[in-house]
């Protein structure tokens, strides 16, 4: 085919230049539609002759069609290929293009999915990386996002017994996470590792350990830079190879009876869910700086708090305690954070903390005790560990009466920092303070004394959902403001900062002037978190290292 055709004015030329040879057409539709039959052999002749000159013309019509329609796909073609072109010149020329690859790193940070750390490693796909060549690079040269992988215990299907295996099943599902887990580590190069695990419905089999997975196998290559580490046992316990040197953290969950052998020099934090405490060996406790436990306490695990030397955030919110009869006291000479649940209450009184600056006493509800709440007779118990307290968080405690929650608030003898906290559990469901913050207990911090004149920060953080404002909440508000606007006589300080945080219920926009009265500081002191619909979580044990 000649290419000429593929000139725009060759097409234009073809349309103008067409010729009809049709000049009769209209006496011929006149005698078609009429009873008119030719008379003589030589009409008949030219009505053949006429038929075959139409016929010719149709020929060459189709023909002249396909050229005119083979140029415009060849036109068409063109036309993409010229805005392909376009498309690029314009990408070359961007001035994206120009953007540094430290500026492009931070902006990949912002763009990995919701979830990337939490959910299984290789289920999200990262946009960023689609993007081009280029900043798929930059992706993959970042190394962190490739150094916190999410792994299930077990890759077996059966969870039953006498269910038959779906071994060519377990071999894809293996198969496949171990590739992906190998580009993980190759893109992670050599930085530090964070390994965590979830616990499928396999998890917990009499007849297998874990940690034979073999996946781990491929997990304990990389043990010279395994920071991080949380496992799921089963009720064989968990195996860990010897020794673990660069693991700072580890987190265990679900022991029930089997040993657990950490010998990791440089561990500083340890979580223990539904694990205890006196199944743990070989950790170097001296070293130890945060110990988070949660479950049930046996007393023989007692005297390894007595080796923790150094621990600076003790967490203890088990649901049930069996201390040892007449235990001896635990000295604790640098803990400066300690969670309390009320389960452990009985422990207070044998802890020795005159660091203590942090504390906070939960009563998150462990589904243990259907009426799980802190008792005026248990206050007693705390009457020592808090003397030397800067900062009290009673959370969990909105359903509690004002009368017990000052009891507890005047045992510091400076109270700096006072914090009233209910995070978002399915027990909130079931409303238990109707309202956003706690009133008959604001009431009476308006009126307090002695016990807040040293209070410098008051905190109401309300998780709950089902509540909303309302004008008596928004005037104890004021009132707290007002009433330690400024220094009392007797020598209390002023509130510098009051925060509200209700995620589940919008503080109202206010314009008056006590809501935006300032500090000594030049800090506002209404302090109004607009975080909506963000859950109220536990924080952190590691959180409160310094």
């Amino acid at each position: 085919m000649d290419m000429d055709i593929l000139n725009p004015a060759f097409v234009y030329k073809c349309l103008h230049s067409f010729k009809s040879n049709l000049d009769d057409s209209a006496d011929l539709n006149i005698r078609a539609r009429s009873s008119y039959v030719p008379s003589t052999p030589a009409e008949t002749d030219r009505l053949r002759s006429r038929l075959s000159q139409v016929q010719d013309s149709i020929s060459e019509c189709d023909q002249g069609i396909i050229l005119l329609e083979f140029a415009v796909r060849s036109l068409r073609q063109h036309r993409r290929a010229n805005e392909e072109a376009e498309t690029n010149l314009k990408a070359l020329l961007a001035p994206i293009r120009r953007i540094p690859v430290e500026i492009l790193t931070h902006i990949a940070a912002y763009t990995l999915p919701d979830r990337w750390f939490e959910d299984l490693i290789g289920i999200h796909p990262w946009t960023f990386t689609q993007v081009c060549q280029g900043w798929h690079e930059v992706a993959i040269a970042m190394r962190w996002p490739w150094a916190r992988v999410t792994i299930p215990s077990r890759t077996t299907t059966t969870y039953t017994p006498g269910e038959a295996v779906d071994e060519e099943g377990d071999k894809e599902v293996e198969a496949d996470l171990m590739k992906i887990f190998s580009v993980y580590m190759q893109r992670s190069a050599q930085h530090p590792l964070t390994i965590r695990t979830f616990r499928n419905r396999t998890a917990w089999r009499s007849d297998w350990e874990n940690s034979k997975e073999p996946i781990w196998t491929e997990v304990w290559k990389h043990t010279d830079r395994l920071r991080a580490l949380e496992v799921h046992c089963s009720d064989e316990g968990f195996h860990f190879p010897s020794p673990l040197p660069t693991l700072q953290r580890l987190t265990i969950n679900d022991n029930m009876w089997g040993e657990l052998l950490v010998n990791a020099p440089n561990l500083r934090v340890l979580q223990l869910v539904e694990s205890n405490i006196s199944d743990v060996d070989l950790v170097s406790w001296a070293t130890l700086r945060a110990l988070d436990m949660r479950g049930r306490f046996r007393a023989e695990g007692y005297e390894t708090f007595r080796l923790c030397e150094r621990l600076e955030a003790l967490r203890l919110t088990d649901d049930v305690t069996d201390l040892p009869i007449n235990p001896k006291p635990i000295y604790l000479p640098t803990l400066r954070t300690l969670e309390i649940g009320c389960a452990m209450l009985d422990i207070c009184p044998h802890i020795n903390a005159p660091s203590l600056a942090k504390f906070t006493l939960n009563m998150a509800y462990m589904g243990y005790d259907s009426d799980f709440k802190m008792r005026d007779d248990k206050v007693p118990l705390l009457a020592m560990l808090l003397l030397p307290v800067t900062s009290l968080t009673l959370c969990n405690m909105y359903s509690c009466n004002a009368d017990l929650l000052r009891r507890i608030m005047s045992i510091p003898r400076r109270l700096h920092q006072f914090c009233l906290r209910q995070e978002t559990s399915p027990s909130s469901l079931r409303v238990l303070s109707p309202h956003p913050i706690h009133r008959a207990f604001a009431a009476e911090l308006i009126e307090a004394g002695p016990p807040t004149i040293h209070l410098l920060d008051l905190e109401f953080i309300n998780g709950t959902w089902g509540i909303l404002w309302q004008s008596e909440d928004i005037s104890l508000v004021k009132g707290l403001l007002e009433a330690r606007a400024d220094a009392a006589d007797g020598g209390g300080a002023m509130l510098e900062r009051l925060k509200i945080w209700t995620p589940f219920a919008d503080f109202p926009e206010i314009r008056e002037d006590w809501t935006s009265t300032y500090g000594r500081e030049g800090r506002q002191r209404l302090e109004i978190a607009r975080c909506q619909d963000v859950v109220v979580e536990p924080l952190e044990i590691s959180s409160f290292l310094s």
